[in-house]
């Protein structure tokens, strides 16, 4: 007789938040750190850097202004050698466009790279608190008013495949989402961790590619 050695979706997740209870988190490459408290808990994300964090964004943005500057710089040569030739605005402002997208994409990079955050509980009080590029910015929920938190696709795309992010719904139906940067085998974890040390019950979607 064989026995059945699979794991259950309850056996799964009370895994998945045993293995960040106080200390650091077990992929060692995340460096998430959780301390507990007699009255809660904190989770203290790094930033994960700008490859790891943007998901190749950065790269990708890097190549883009890197094909822009040489065409720019061929056209510059180009029409140093010629005594006549088509005018030079409408080249240029298709340039400026090109180059403005990258910037964006870059920007766009630098800021899911070197983001870091809080996560919190503090008696009822449930608080995110994200730092960014673009400054600094907080969420607070009354613990009771969470309904659910899971891992969900955050509507951003690289290699035509959807970048997870942890959601958090209130009793409203209203959902937010945060740490697309992470990978989604860290974001389940820290999901399941949330879910445990709030009393919620596990997603019925847990996998992000739904």
């Amino acid at each position: 007789m064989i026995a059945d050695c699979r794991i259950g979706p309850r056996a799964a997740e009370a895994g998945r938040a045993q293995a960040m209870q106080s200390g650091r988190f077990s992929n060692s490459e995340s460096g998430m750190v959780v301390q507990e408290m007699p009255n809660g808990f904190s989770v203290t994300l790094p930033p994960q850097g700008l490859v790891r964090g943007s998901h190749g964004l950065f790269v990708f943005a890097i190549i883009w202004d890197a094909v822009c500057s040489a065409l720019f710089v061929a056209m510059i040569i180009a029409r140093q050698h010629m005594t006549k030739g088509p005018p030079l605005a409408p080249f240029l402002l298709f340039i400026v466009i090109f180059f403005g997208v990258g910037a964006l994409i870059l920007l766009t990079a630098v800021n899911m790279g070197t983001r870091r955050a809080m996560i919190g509980l503090v008696g009822d009080i449930f608080a995110i608190r994200r730092t960014g590029l673009f400054g600094a910015r907080e969420w607070r929920w009354n613990r009771t008013d969470i309904s659910q938190i899971a891992v969900g696709p955050s509507g951003i795309k690289v290699n035509n495949r959807d970048v997870p992010e942890l959601q958090i719904t209130d009793r409203g139906g209203r959902t937010s989402g945060f740490f697309s940067e992470r990978s989604e085998a860290e974001l389940q974890q820290l999901a399941a961790f949330l879910r445990d040390k709030l009393g919620l019950a596990a997603s019925p979607f847990p996998d992000s590619r739904r």
